[in-house]
């Protein structure tokens, strides 16, 4: 039996909602800087603040991993009950997780990055130690 259009639209609603609260927004954007001051540091020491700075690239991108990990964990169940609860029942999607610590921790550990980045190219830093992968 067709449900009357009310229920379409009821459902679509609800179909939607659940879609809406899986996305996660993107973190601001840092502020534009316009060609960085170079630090004039001797070779030494500016190779060792590259070094520096790629050990926290590579912590940040581990704490990323794990943290999408997490989130990824969740997601067959996520998808699962809101499936069932946009067709079958509603209160099931009060059973999703939202993750929303993990994904506000990876929004902390994006603008991390990108000061890492920044410091990177102030330090003219080579460009094999800029690895985008997490």
């Amino acid at each position: 039996m067709p449900l009357p259009l009310r229920n379409k639209a009821f459902f679509a609603i609800v179909a939607a909602s659940l879609l809406a609260a899986c996305v996660r927004s993107a973190p601001e954007l840092p502020t534009a800087q316009t060609a960085p001051a170079q630090v004039d540091a001797g070779e030494s020491e500016r190779l060792a603040k590259c070094a520096t700075l790629r050990e926290r690239l590579a912590k940040n991108q581990t704490k990323a991993r794990d943290l999408n990990a997490v989130v990824e964990g969740n997601r067959t169940k996520n998808q699962t009950l809101g499936y069932l609860s946009a067709t079958v029942l509603f209160p099931l999607a009060l059973g999703t997780e939202g993750n929303q610590q993990e994904k506000d921790a990876l929004d902390a550990l994006q603008k991390e990055r990108d000061t890492v980045y920044a410091e990177m190219k102030t330090y003219r830093c080579p460009q094999s130690l800029k690895s985008a992968e997490y």
